[in-house]
């Protein structure tokens, strides 16, 4: 039997009645986007991916997450969903609220 923890949190940013919220998902480091196969979403959210390789040795968690947050359109609201390191990764971007 399979059991999959989840980390997650909904992060809004602007409120944009007639937008579709995005869904980033952050899978963790040796799965890819198809863990989140098994979810299902609302019509009302838009889902993006964020995968990722493996960080470089000499990177730290705040500039790995920095890159990563790159990725996100902070104009529009957003929730990210983060699994194992993605969950971290997410936690800590969260951290670095003036990042997003």
């Amino acid at each position: 039997m399979r059991s999959l923890l989840v980390i997650f949190s909904f992060v809004a940013l602007s409120s944009h009645a007639q937008e579709r919220t995005i869904v980033y998902c952050l899978p963790g480091q040796g799965s890819d986007r198809r863990i989140f196969d098994s979810l299902v979403f609302d019509h009302r959210y838009d889902i993006r991916f964020i995968e990722y390789g493996t960080p470089p040795a000499d990177a730290s968690m705040a500039s790995f997450a920095r890159d990563l947050a790159a990725r996100i359109d902070t104009t529009k609201e957003f929730i990210l969903l983060g699994v194992s390191l993605g969950g971290m990764i997410h936690c800590f971007s969260v951290s670095l609220s003036s990042v997003i």
